[in-house]
């Protein structure tokens, strides 16, 4: 059974270790990606599973209206030389692949985690 949760309340859960595998930084940062969609996700689900989509599209997933950084567009994160950022980058997007880029900075991924 196809269950896709996009409609209603969303939000990240943070569960932190108080002894982290880490070097403790500075500052944390959450960023959550979210795909937006202007239908509800029964009609959604309806859609993807119908036989036009199928040989019209393929049985493409529906494709997002926007796509969104913590729940809005045009954000911005400010950051200091020389401090060490922790940086959660959560999907919570129900059907779409996204993409995050941050150029310029030297980075080392922690921790990567699927259910």
């Amino acid at each position: 059974m196809l269950l896709i949760m996009i409609d209603g309340l969303r939000g990240p859960l943070i569960i932190r270790d108080p002894n982290p595998p880490y070097e403790t930084p500075d500052e944390e940062i959450v960023i959550s990606l979210t795909d937006l969609y202007h239908e509800e996700a029964p009609f959604l689900v309806h859609q993807y599973l119908s036989p036009e989509n199928a040989e019209e599209n393929a049985g493409a997933e529906p494709v997002p209206n926007s796509a969104l950084l913590n729940e809005a567009r045009d954000v911005q994160f400010r950051v200091e030389p020389g401090k060490t950022y922790l940086i959660r980058v959560i999907n919570m997007g129900a059907t779409a692949a996204q993409y995050l880029e941050i150029d310029g900075h030297e980075m080392t991924i922690v921790e990567v985690s699927a259910f």
